[in-house]
């Protein structure tokens, strides 16, 4: 049995990265435990878990998968209410959607074009602990949000965002395969993490 910790909006890619693994390996077992919340990995077992950007100091141990790119988004029926910001600055006076777990507010730090750093720190219309509700509502014009681009490419294919100030940089956001400190990794997470890697690699919007 192989259990596995995910963020709810990566969950959707568990299948098609693991897909041919499980097909190769019918005895094998997947349990999925998918979790925006901090979980215990110890008590719950975990082989295995998917983390995202700054991981705290433990005694497991991570392996990059990928990593992504933070754009700045909003939707079409936003951008023709308010136009096309020019300036992070005049960002401000907007409503923003944020992915914030506490009460400090949401900081972005920008990088214009030539590499000048700016930061904002804006204080959420709308915060949530889940990213992928803080997509949904900005898709459905309700504010600004930073989404990342394995996750804003296909709603920008589609005309459901749309990039604000494009040429600017919001940072980038890491994605980690964690697992239990070990003599040596069974081939179950071995596997595990190499499929993961291969097909992450592939997504649009990912970064080597």
């Amino acid at each position: 049995e192989l259990r596995l910790s995910a963020t709810v909006g990566f969950a959707r890619h568990i299948a098609p990265a693991l897909g041919d693994l499980l097909a190769a390996h019918p005895a094998l077992r997947l349990r999925l435990l998918v979790d925006d919340a901090p979980i215990d990995l110890i008590n719950a077992r975990i082989d295995l878990a998917v983390r995202f950007g700054r991981l705290p100091d433990s005694t497991w141990v991570a392996r990059r998968l990928c990593g992504m790119q933070w754009w700045l988004c909003a939707s079409p029926t936003w951008v023709a209410a308010h136009g096309m910001p020019q300036h992070p600055d005049a960002l401000l006076a907007h409503s923003w959607l944020g992915l914030v777990r506490d009460h400090s507010g949401l900081l972005v730090d920008l990088h214009s074009p030539t590499g000048e750093p700016h930061a904002l720190r804006v204080e959420p219309r709308i915060a949530s602990n889940n990213q992928l509700s803080i997509q949904q509502m900005c898709e459905a014009g309700l504010g600004l949000a930073l989404v990342g681009s394995m996750d804003a490419h296909d709603a920008l294919q589609a005309g459901r965002l749309v990039r604000l100030l494009p040429d600017w940089s919001c940072g980038t956001l890491d994605i980690w395969a964690v697992t239990p400190q070990r003599d040596a990794q069974p081939a179950k997470v071995r596997q595990a993490i190499a499929a993961l890697h291969h097909y992450l690699r592939q997504v649009p919007g990912a970064q080597d």
